[in-house]
């Protein structure tokens, strides 16, 4: 058995449907000029009364038809007389529907084991506001989909209704300031390709503790061929610092290298170090913000430095910086897995001599080669180091491969095109588990393309400037923005891109 309502349940029911939004803000129909009015208590006010809900289901142009119909007797329309007529007019189940009060109502009952409800029938100009209290309100919060459905089903009733809150719920700048896209993102891996020994080479630094001489920092410089590795001590990090070391120690070791990768510090980022890379005409490259996986090959070697200075220290004791030459052989002579050669023999075509050979009693010639003259000698390396740099290539291009395969098994790529709107993943404010973990939105310039392939790296700016400042960030940390751009997007900031 229903309950007949009384003028006070639709009179309450008119008014939950017109609640504000959030505090400080008043409910307007669409299209109306909005006007802040403070609120005395957190309750919200109200801004509809009854008599105003009515008028505007007159003015409605579905409504209007529908409560025209319902006042002449509640008539059922015929099939023909609905030919024309709005898909929301067609839409309208108009046995469930009754004046109540001068309200036009719905009749609904959400399962056989509860109270029967009946739904104020919203006109469109007033849609808009009932979203906003429906899902935007503090008292309603932002639930999801489904809940917001559910408590509006217990106050009012639209055509489409369902399709309207979805939309809208997915579309709500909080929302998509919190949540992350199920599945993330993970585009293609993308490889950097080198042909011969310190043609690229990544850079990257490295902070441990100080020692007695005032070291802290460590500049960890690997060559993409040969995998073969420097380590520099450094007392700071300074862009002259860094800039100097380049220059004086690695490049008077092996050269020119034709192009150098390194992350976004400031360091690497410099006037210094772009006018020494123009001057020796060295490509310079970075990562994007807050994806170290794109050099992810110095970022190993990071975590074995340490791990292999901690294992040394506890050992023998001492300062780290005692140790870092001890790595570095230990490193470069042996076997790397990809290459299937030790980067010393791929760059001086001979392996070391080493401790261990003269405690095993190792005889050098067996690993050089064969001793004599010296044209003999560079004739016989010659030959050597050209089988060895190209099966190394071989095996290296065969372990791309094979890692690419492995991880793009796990692909979920949906690229971008110039002009998208997405948000920024931001790492930084991880550390404020209230703060919102997506930045933006922020509007696609263009897309980076690399070697002649589209890239996986997107330039971006500020959606509500586009003359601002621009930043280069990988698409694991992007994720598409729903809906169109609004005047006031939330948290459209410039992210705390880190110098790491």
């Amino acid at each position: 058995m229903s309950r007949r309502p009384s003028s006070q349940m639709v009179t309450k029911a008119v008014q939950c449907v017109l609640t504000t939004p959030a505090a400080g803000e008043r409910l307007t129909p669409r299209g109306d000029k909005e006007v802040d009015k403070p609120i005395p208590d957190s309750f919200p006010t109200l801004s509809i009364d009854p008599n105003e809900m009515r008028k505007r289901q007159e003015a409605d142009d579905s409504l209007g038809t529908v409560r025209a119909w319902m006042e002449v007797g509640r008539r059922r329309p015929q099939l023909g007389s609905l030919k024309g007529l709005s898909p929301a007019v067609r839409k309208h189940e108009f046995p469930k529907l009754s004046l109540r009060n001068g309200i036009l109502c719905r009749k609904y009952k959400s399962s056989p084991h509860t109270l029967t409800v009946y739904q104020v029938v919203l006109p469109e100009v007033l849609i808009h506001t009932a979203l906003k209290a429906l899902h935007g309100n503090e008292f309603s919060g932002h639930l999801g989909a489904d809940r917001t459905l559910q408590r509006a089903r217990r106050i009012c009733y639209w055509p489409y209704m369902s399709h309207d809150i979805h939309k809208f719920c997915l579309e709500c700048l909080p929302c998509q300031s919190r949540s992350s896209p199920t599945p993330q993102e993970r585009a293609p891996l993308q490889s950097i390709n080198a042909t011969r020994p310190f043609q690229r080479i990544a850079a990257d630094i490295t902070k441990l503790p100080i020692t007695s001489r005032g070291h802290r920092y460590v500049l960890v410089i690997i060559d993409y061929f040969t995998r073969y590795v420097n380590h520099f001590p450094l007392k700071d990090q300074r862009a002259v610092t860094v800039a100097q070391c380049i220059f004086e120690e690695y490049i008077h070791q092996h050269g020119i290298p034709e192009a150098i990768h390194t992350d976004q510090g400031r360091q690497f980022d410099s006037d210094l170090m772009k006018q020494l890379c123009s001057m020796l005409r060295i490509e310079k490259t970075r990562t994007s913000p807050y994806h170290a996986q794109s050099d992810g090959m110095v970022e190993r070697l990071n975590r074995k430095l340490k791990d292999q200075l901690a294992k040394y220290m506890s050992q023998s004791g001492g300062e780290w910086a005692c140790f870092l030459s001890q790595f570095e052989l230990a490193y470069n002579s042996s076997v790397h897995s990809s290459t299937g050669f030790s980067p010393f023999f791929l760059a001086h075509g001979r392996e070391p001599h080493l401790p261990v050979d003269i405690l095993l009693h190792c005889d050098p010639a067996l690993t050089s080669p064969t001793p004599g003259t010296p044209a003999a000698y560079a004739k016989d390396l010659t030959t050597r180091l050209s089988q060895a740099l190209g099966a190394a290539a071989q095996n290296s291009a065969a372990a791309k491969q094979h890692q690419k395969l492995q991880y793009d098994k796990k692909t979920v790529f949906h690229p971008h095109k110039a002009g998208d709107l997405v948000w920024l993943d931001d790492p930084a404010q991880r550390q404020n588990k209230l703060a919102p973990t997506w930045k933006g939105p922020f509007v696609i310039l263009k897309r980076m393309d690399r070697d002649g392939s589209l890239g996986v790296t997107y330039e971006i700016t500020d959606s509500k400037d586009k003359h601002s400042r621009r930043w280069v960030v990988h698409h694991n940390h992007l994720k598409a923005h729903k809906g169109t751009l609004q005047k006031e997007p939330v948290q459209s900031q410039e992210p705390a891109v880190s110098t790491k």
